[in-house]
């Protein structure tokens, strides 16, 4: 479109195109035209994260597209939380039952409220009014999409080794989707084992495209 570079001669200056997909990407990556890849957008279901992680998730904001699990909607029947691996055993332990602590308390409100006979609007206040109790590590859903252009950046940013173990183990798993699924714009990642068993992923072109 920017080039009127479809086919030879749309532009009086474009005499010869690249018909090769695998080149026509390389080139986009190598040059670092990187509004062409705002053009597609993919979608993922990321089921079960902590709200720890889509905190962190909602910071990329620019080409993306996000709907998250309400809290204030939603009363949660069980408080699923992910201890993290590295922690030691006695910290693992204490956050467990801190976490348990916080569920009975949550439930002994829960029960002093006649659910049934609230209208929606009721129900959704008093939810929301409870959960400003809960941890922000229990756990939610959200559909979260990003252009590729967006996405390149974010794998890079997110599976960094310096970055939170959660949301590197996410975006790890994003990153093997996205080089299996379009290769010709992940072909240049490249993944690095890293000790916790996530990987650390970043491209040979253009970093920021």
């Amino acid at each position: 479109m920017c080039y009127e570079s479809y086919q030879p001669h749309l532009n009086p200056n474009v005499t010869k195109i690249r018909e090769d997909p695998e080149a026509y990407y390389r080139n986009i990556l190598t040059k670092g035209d990187g509004s062409i890849l705002e053009q597609s957008h993919l979608i993922f279901a990321l089921l079960n994260i902590s709200r720890v992680c889509s905190h962190e998730i909602v910071r990329h904001r620019v080409g993306t597209s996000i709907s998250q699990e309400s809290l204030r909607y939603v009363r949660p029947r069980d408080l699923k939380f992910w201890v993290p691996d590295e922690l030691p055993e006695s910290q693992k332990t204490a956050m467990m039952e801190a976490v348990e602590q916080v569920e009975a308390a949550y439930r002994k409100l829960e029960q002093t409220v006649p659910w049934d006979k609230l209208s929606m609007d009721e129900k959704k206040r008093l939810t929301s009014a409870f959960r400003r109790i809960l941890p922000d590590g229990i756990a939610t859903s959200m559909i979260w999409g990003a252009n590729h252009r967006t996405l390149r950046w974010v794998i890079e940013m997110r599976t960094d080794p310096a970055a939170e173990v959660e949301i590197r183990m996410v975006f790890d798993q994003i990153a093997e989707i996205c080089k299996r699924d379009y290769p010709l714009i992940y072909g240049d990642f490249a993944s690095t084992d890293l000790p916790d068993g996530t990987k650390a992923w970043r491209p040979s072109l253009k970093s920021k495209v």
